[in-house]
Parts: C-alpha cells; structure tokens; sequence
C-alpha cells in the first residue's frame, strides 16, 4: 500500500468573511513528506490547481484541492541527478502514474489549529 503524508497546505483565499472561499491556486501549493518502510524520508512540493474551504462559524470544516501532478518537487535531495530519479520514480507507476492521471484530489475533513496560524490537516487524496 502506498502512504503519503502531507505535512501542510497553504491556502489562500480571496475573501474573508464567505461561507465557501475559492482558493488562490497562484498563492497557495501542498507541502508533501513521505517516508519509507526502510526508515527515512522525502520532502517535496507541488502546486494546486484549483479548489475551495468550506467555513462554518468562520472556522475551517472541509476543504477540496486540486493538485497538479505533473509539478511534483522534491525539495531534501541536493544531487540533482538522485533528486531527478526520485522526481521520476514518483511519477511513475509504481506510485502516482502521472501520465494516466496528471491531476490528483484532496477531499480534507479535519483541520487542527497549530501555533502561528497554520492548521495540519487531514484527508483523503485520490
């Protein structure tokens, strides 16, 4: 089974006080960490397409995120040529078959406030 864990989004939104706010793709990206059954891990990025907050009581309830696949980053490996097999690996099919499905979806059902404003949040990505 393949496990990915996002360690955080930024999501921007144009307005303060809407029910459900679009998010601003150019302002916003998906930060990603994955680890491996061996020990170790991997850090990366990749930008957002498009997607929108649901708030209840101004509070965050649910979130969905379109991602774009084909931009995945990684951002720990310093040797470019490591950096571009795992780069490659990733979109590959024995994890994310980035030819067959370029965009990627995030369906967030939990959010949990941390300090300095950012949230960690939970969900589901298909």
């Amino acid at each position: 089974m393949k496990h990915i864990l996002l360690s955080s989004i930024i999501l921007a939104a144009s307005t303060a006080y809407a029910e459900e706010m679009p998010i601003v793709a150019e302002k916003s990206k998906v930060e990603w960490e994955g680890s491996k059954v061996v020990g170790g891990s991997h850090q990366g990025t990749l930008k957002v397409k498009s997607g929108s907050i649901e708030f209840v009581k101004a509070l965050p309830k649910s979130a969905k995120v379109v991602v774009d696949m084909t931009t995945i980053v990684n951002t720990d490996l310093t040797d470019a040529t490591w950096n571009k097999k795992l780069v490659d690996h990733l979109k590959s099919d024995d994890f994310f078959s980035v030819d067959k499905f370029p965009e990627a979806r995030i369906e967030i059902s939990d959010f949990k406030k941390l300090d300095g404003g950012s949230y960690l949040l939970k969900g589901k990505l298909t």
